[in-house]
């Protein structure tokens, strides 16, 4: 057995196929489809999570590839038992399968089952998902979604289902996660990938492997014109891995969670094929600056060519800054976000008829318009913070779906992003803010840039009120936002009108009585947004007697601990 260290770990466990078998003492439950006991419905992780709504019993899945209809196809088998503790556990009952593609490209499932398990005076009874259950939705162009939910859901009954998922044309393996939003007593996952497939193999998370095993097989995938080769077997496995839940401040949870991916290096197909899919860092920079949707759209924008004589009028050559902000604050008010992410774009000409188009489309614009002002601005690719954490360590392209504008101010790196209205010049919104970006610029001189913010999330409150015999509070309360709270309590003003934004107020402080509000800089993205509030607090003290008890925080005291 390997067991690998309890710390958080991103590594690559390997780059080519393994010819080995290591050796574990950890026996693999044997688990059926349809053999459900007495003793499952008492079945408990360690340590048992009292609190769960649900507890996935045993899952597994198992990827080959074979070779059918003259084509490759990547096989998984799926298999998934949970318990169902709660009623909020319900939604595990639901389950969707994503299938991409069209017609004979498509991905498909079947022999899809489920059944639903309850425990009835010592006796196991089942019932059996109808078929009519089963149904598919298109949710965009070449991704649809199969989906099921199975039936006579209760508290206490166990649940399974099984399918086989065909993948055509596909040669990675799919990704796995060990680690769930519910406990999970047994997760396992075999993979067998011919000789000529070579993949690097991640392993990230915090919680060690029970089972890992690899050993050399026969592919059983004949294909035409190609020799037999072997094939590599392995096996991993986890046990009792705790429930991963979300907490504030987190990115997404599959930065956290313990799964294991594969990116496909190399194939070698003897006599036929050899090509490297394995990129480094300068491999990307090179594809991006070549890609037409990328490097061919900011260096050829003269979309705002009048535009930029204006600011040249207006800012001297050496004021940077002074060009920069306007030529920021030029698209960024001309231009609407559609709220979609991206790094490529085809489109300019007709983004700027339709004055609304995705990340890349506005920012690429900036981009242009800032280099003809004879600015060095280039694009920084990035993940957002709900895509994940990039890992500088291996290049992995599809791990960036998002480009902001880049320059240079007084020795010091300086980010715009003309999606948001909201922010200042030099600050990122909050998606954006996840550790480091990748800065794509010819000459080998592309480097990794933190994304550290530029601004905190700042709110202060200051008030004056004059205290009754009675225990009421009246006076004025004052409430400043800066940095990041600024850019949302700006926001919702803007989107929302003051009306509405009192209104919530009013809602999340129902003892306020309020009479007025006076809001300052509401529009000025530069300074502090802050709203003074008329009011009055009845009963804010309490009296007894010849004393008065006021508690000095009032309704502004901190009732949870965001970091429990």
């Amino acid at each position: 057995m390997t067991t690998l260290p309890s710390l958080y770990l991103g590594c690559v466990i390997s780059l080519l196929p393994l010819f080995c078998w290591a050796q574990t003492t950890t026996p693999t439950p044997n688990v059926k489809f349809g053999q459900v006991t007495e003793a499952d419905f008492a079945l408990k992780p360690v340590p048992n999570d009292t609190t769960a709504e649900a507890v996935v019993l045993y899952e597994s899945a198992d990827s080959r590839f074979e070779f059918r209809n003259n084509r490759i196809q990547l096989i998984t088998s799926f298999f998934s038992r949970i318990r169902i503790n709660k009623k909020s556990g319900y939604d595990q009952a639901t389950v969707d399968i994503p299938l991409r593609g069209k017609s004979t490209d498509a991905d498909y499932a079947m022999s899809l089952e489920g059944v639903t398990y309850t425990l009835q005076n010592g006796q196991v009874t089942k019932q059996k998902m109808d078929k009519a259950a089963i149904r598919i939705e298109n949710v965009a162009d070449g991704y649809r979604i199969q989906k099921f939910t199975l039936p006579g859901v209760q508290e206490g009954c166990i649940i399974e289902y099984r399918y086989v998922l065909n993948m055509p044309n596909v040669y990675t393996p799919p990704s796995w996660r060990f680690q769930q939003s519910i406990p999970v007593v047994w997760s396992d996952y075999k993979v067998t990938i011919p000789n000529f497939f070579y993949h690097k193999v991640i392993l990230t998370g915090y919680l060690p492997l029970t089972v890992y095993q690899s050993r050399t097989v026969s592919s059983q995938m004949s294909i035409p014109g190609i020799p037999d080769v072997n094939a590599t077997e392995s096996h991993y496995a986890m046990a009792n891995a705790p429930a991963f839940r979300n907490e504030p401040y987190i990115t997404t949870a599959g930065d956290y969670v313990s799964k294991i991916e594969f990116e496909l290096a190399r194939v070698d197909v003897p006599g036929q094929l050899t090509e490297n899919y394995s990129l480094n860092w300068p491999d990307i920079d090179q594809t991006l600056l070549r890609r037409e949707s990328f490097g061919g759209q900011y260096k050829k924008a003269p979309y705002f060519r009048d535009v930029a004589t204006a600011i040249k009028a207006k800012y001297p050559a050496t004021d940077t800054l002074g060009r920069a902000v306007a030529a920021y604050e030029h698209v960024r008010s001309t231009m609407t976000w559609n709220e979609k992410t991206s790094m490529d774009s085809d489109r300019l000409k007709k983004v700027l008829e339709l004055k609304k188009g995705d990340v890349a489309d506005l920012n690429f614009m900036l981009i242009g318009l800032l280099r003809d002002l004879d600015i060095d601005a280039n694009p920084l690719i990035l993940s957002t913070r709900d895509h994940g954490r990039i890992n500088e360590t291996y290049g992995l392209l599809r791990k960036f779906n998002y480009v902001v504008a880049h320059l240079v101010v007084g020795g010091k790196d300086m980010m715009l992003d003309a999606t948001d209205r909201f922010v200042k010049p030099g600050m990122l919104p909050e998606r954006a803010l996840n550790s480091t970006g990748r800065l794509i610029m010819p000459n080998d001189q592309s480097r990794f840039v933190s994304l550290t913010p530029t601004e905190r999330d700042v709110e202060a409150k200051s008030a004056s009120f004059t205290l009754s015999d009675e225990g009421e509070l009246t006076g004025e309360l004052t409430h400043s936002y800066a940095g990041y709270a600024a850019v949302d309590a700006r926001s919702s003003y803007v989107l929302r009108g003051e009306t509405l934004f009192v209104e919530d107020v009013k809602r999340k402080k129902p003892s306020w009585q309020i009479e007025k509000a006076e809001f300052t800089n509401a529009t000025n993205v530069n300074l502090p947004l802050s709203v003074k509030y008329a009011l009055k607090i009845p009963e804010a003290a309490q009296v007894a007697g010849d004393r008065i008890y006021l508690n000095p925080l009032l309704t502004e005291g901190s009732t949870e601990n965001p970091f429990k």
